[in-house]
């Protein structure tokens, strides 16, 4: 007996492999656990002195946001990139009727312009709430 399958679940299967799906995971659980210790609003910067945080909650964030970024630094770059097309499927996309993920992920992932592994990485770590950017944008992968 014969399977066929069609080539969209081949190519979502890839995108989405066990081994993607926990890094996406893991770094929900690291900015949720960043976004406890967030004093403020807006962006942090992972070039900031630690001079500037003045409060023990400021540094657990800055530490934190390091914490994520190294881990960024130890995945492969199109990880990394993966990461990032997911965060941003999460923070502006939505299906349409008769969409698939697929061709979203296709369609964010060919609007980016990618520089380098450290950039995006920072970039990525950079965003608030980016827990909620993730999870949003697994769900849209899941879809």
């Amino acid at each position: 007996m014969k399977v066929y399958y069609s080539a969209r679940r081949v190519v979502q299967g890839m995108m989405m492999s066990a081994e993607r799906k926990v890094i996406l995971l893991d770094m929900i659980t690291f900015a949720k656990e960043r976004r406890k210790l967030t004093v403020g609003e807006g962006i942090m910067t992972l070039s900031g002195a630690t001079g500037f945080y003045d409060s023990e909650s400021q540094i657990e964030e800055w530490e934190m946001s390091r914490k994520m970024y190294e881990y960024l630094m130890r995945l492969s770059f199109e990880d990394v990139k993966f990461v990032q097309t997911v965060m941003y499927m999460g923070r502006d996309e939505t299906l349409e009727d008769g969409g698939d993920a697929v061709s979203l992920y296709n369609e964010v992932y060919s609007s980016l312009s990618w520089t380098a592994q450290d950039v995006e990485a920072e970039m990525i770590v950079e965003k608030m709430p980016l827990d909620e950017y993730l999870s949003r944008g697994l769900e849209l992968m899941a879809a």
